[in-house]
């Protein structure tokens, strides 16, 4: 939708009817928070949306329950915002009591209201994709409303019980292309209870104060905080936007008493609730024992007992209850032949107590790591669970029916976790896959025809995060499947795939493709001349968007990888090579390293061509820098090789 400008007149006779209004309707009502118009313009620069007032309360009653107010004006600028969407979780613990939703167009003129029972309001199972039952629901309200801007005013209270009491509210002050006129945090609890709070990206202090029957309250605020654009390869949001993360010194979840005063404490906590629940059935304790007596060795006895698990389970959620923290026992795991991460997790330990292996339940954020968890403050922003034995220092990845032993995946590398040890909690970092475990390493022969088609032999060895689809692909597609999805990734139109295999090592992250393809055209001619191009199938192309002119985030770069195409080229006899870059062409940056040369030898030319990616980060005015890094690289993809018909 197009935003039509509004006229000087228009404004000028909206300020005049709000300046007139009389003083009890503004003590009902804060019109100047409703109208869109009066908003600067250095608010609203560079901002989908704007917070003209959030005012978020919660009062903690105790260690079981506590009361959450939030109220929420905001302006939509264009359709581009998030903020048309309000979705509150809750289960049979927690409740929404109350929400109240009034729409206002963009002179402030009340539009319409929506309440809890309306039928815009949806109630919903919170599906999370993955779960077969999950007894937590959603409220959601997504607003509609004809032209922009407009303002919504948010208004609900919720009841917090159990794990979503645990799990402390948040004060997230600003987003990406959010402007905030007015923020403000309240928290009210009982004088034994410590908060405990962290500041992210913002320098703000609370004011504390007590209430009448001895409560402690302390308030935190925030004003006319400008939007911050969503920039490309910027830092996560956690190292960028304003944040208050909070955890509490008591917290109790059923019968669990627990506390996140540190990281020991709350390793503590999680412990407990793995207490007795990793006791094996009598067929499966004589199962181990089987499997160890033919292994020489606690390495060897961990890789048995891990394929063992990934032969007989299979990875379900049944996220009821407390369940999100606490794992289904083993004997139910073993009864079922299923369960989530923690129950799978919880079940592999009881395997490897049973062999006399000591390992420790692991909380870890998995996926893209907004916030990586640091030493000097606890919290429960962790999302999976894997295992670690710490003897051995090997890592296993439970949810997984097919990777090899001690290979977490690249969605779990290089992050702190949290490890359940009988002490309590411990931080520990996950292993890094750098470089020279995220390889591919690639050869092509193209066979080249006279009239103008070629032949092609592809073949391909990738480990680590590269290997994972190749793996997934074997393992579990159809070939017909995997046919499709070549074909897909193939940059040639006209390129007919005569034959191909995939495969995937057992006890390595290592994977392989090889492939045979008829090329109907291979590039193109003119005249007697004829223009090859060099890397035919891994042609670098993801040049980073052109930024704004005063980029204002760091240059961040988090990707590891490293590439080595050889590509060889046997030409026809009645064609010679005319021209090929004769020089290594070489770029270097703090960002990576890209090389080509070619060598020839007779009728055949051979292209090798190196790329290796690694993490750094560069001041903002260092971006045409790091965009023209790639920008070469795409550039020297994509040469030519100049062939000329012999007379």
């Amino acid at each position: 939708m197009i935003a039509l400008p509004i006229p000087a007149s228009v404004f000028t006779f909206a300020l005049c009817c709000l300046m007139a209004l009389p003083a009890r309707i503004s003590a009902q009502v804060n019109v100047l928070q409703h109208a869109a118009l009066l908003i600067p313009q250095e608010m609203k620069d560079n901002a989908y949306q704007v917070v003209r007032l959030e005012h978020t309360s919660f009062q903690l009653k105790d260690p079981k329950e506590g009361i959450l107010k939030v109220r929420k004006i905001v302006t939509l600028l264009d359709q581009r915002n998030t903020e048309d969407e309000l979705v509150l979780l809750y289960d049979k613990h927690t409740k929404v009591n109350s929400l109240i939703v009034n729409v206002y167009d963009a002179l402030g003129q009340h539009v319409r209201k929506i309440s809890l029972r309306d039928k815009e309001v949806e109630d919903l199972a919170a599906i999370d994709g993955f779960s077969i039952y999950n007894d937590s629901r959603i409220k959601r309200l997504k607003v509609a409303h004809t032209s922009f801007p407009f303002t919504i005013d948010y208004e609900y209270e919720m009841t917090l019980r159990g794990l979503q009491l645990a799990v402390f509210p948040d004060w997230d002050i600003q987003g990406f292309h959010t402007s905030v006129e007015q923020s403000r945090f309240e928290m009210e609890l009982p004088a034994n209870i410590q908060l405990l709070y962290k500041p992210l990206n913002i320098n703000v202090v609370p004011q504390e104060s007590k209430t009448p029957q001895g409560k402690k309250t302390m308030v935190w605020e925030a004003r006319d905080l400008r939007a911050i654009p969503r920039e490309p390869y910027a830092p996560a949001p956690a190292s960028v936007l304003p944040r208050v993360i909070y955890s509490s010194s008591q917290f109790q979840i059923d019968s669990y008493a627990g506390s996140m005063s540190d990281w020991k404490s709350f390793g503590s906590f999680v412990n407990s609730l793995y207490q007795g629940r990793d006791a094996l059935p009598a067929n499966i304790q004589a199962e181990v024992q089987r499997i160890v007596a033919q292994s020489p060795d606690d390495v060897a006895k961990i890789h048995a007992l891990y394929r063992f698990l990934q032969r007989d389970m299979r990875y379900v959620s049944v996220q009821t209850g407390i369940g999100g923290w606490q794992p289904f026992d083993a004997i139910y795991v073993a009864e079922n032949k299923y369960g989530d991460c923690k129950a799978l997790s919880n079940y592999m330990k009881a395997l490897l107590r049973e062999a006399g292996i000591e390992a420790w339940p692991v909380l870890i954020k998995n996926g893209p790591l907004d916030y990586d968890v640091t030493q000097d403050f606890a919290t429960s922003h962790f999302n999976h669970v894997i295992l670690y034995v710490p003897g051995k220092d090997i890592w296993l990845e439970c949810t997984s029916s097919d990777m090899p032993p001690n290979y977490i995946g690249a969605d779990n590398s290089d992050r702190n976790v949290l490890l359940i040890t009988p002490q309590g909690g411990v931080l520990k970092r996950t292993p890094i896959q750098d470089a020279e475990m995220n390889r591919e390493v690639n050869s092509v022969l193209v066979e080249v025809r006279p009239d103008g088609s070629a032949a092609l032999r592809y073949n391909s060895r990738a480990t680590g995060e590269p290997h994972e689809v190749l793996r997934y692909l074997h393992l579990h597609v159809s070939k017909e499947e995997q046919g499709k999805w070549l074909l897909k990734k193939n940059p040639l139109p006209t390129l007919q795939i005569t034959h191909f295999e995939t495969s995937a090592e057992t006890d390595a992250p290592a994977a392989g493709l090889q492939y045979q393809a008829e090329l109907k055209q291979l590039g193109a001619r003119t005249g007697k001349r004829w223009f090859v191009p060099v890397n035919l199938l891994n042609a670098f192309s993801e040049v980073p968007p052109a930024g704004p002119e005063q980029r204002r985030l760091p240059v961040v770069l988090t990707q590891h990888s490293s590439e080595t195409d050889t590509i060889r080229f046997v030409l026809p006899d009645n064609y010679t090579l005319e021209s090929y870059p004769q020089q290594t062409i070489e770029i270097q940056s703090d960002f990576g390293h890209y090389a080509l040369r070619f060598e020839v030898s007779g009728n055949e030319v051979t292209a090798i061509r190196t790329l290796r990616l690694q993490p750094a980060q560069a001041a903002a005015e260092r971006y045409p820098e790091f965009r023209n890094f790639f920008r070469d690289i795409a550039k020297n993809d994509g040469l030519k090789l100049v062939l000329k018909q012999k007379e």
